[in-house]
């Protein structure tokens, strides 16, 4: 609750949208995953 990390989704989601970084959607581990 202090670090208020979905507030920026709360308001009309974040399907198809480009403007939010969103941490749980980059793809910068992809590499050190398929391992």
């Amino acid at each position: 609750l202090r670090r208020p990390i979905y507030q920026q989704t709360a308001a009309y989601g974040h399907f198809g949208r480009d403007d939010l970084d969103l941490p749980w959607e980059k793809l910068d581990r992809v590499d050190a995953l398929k391992g």
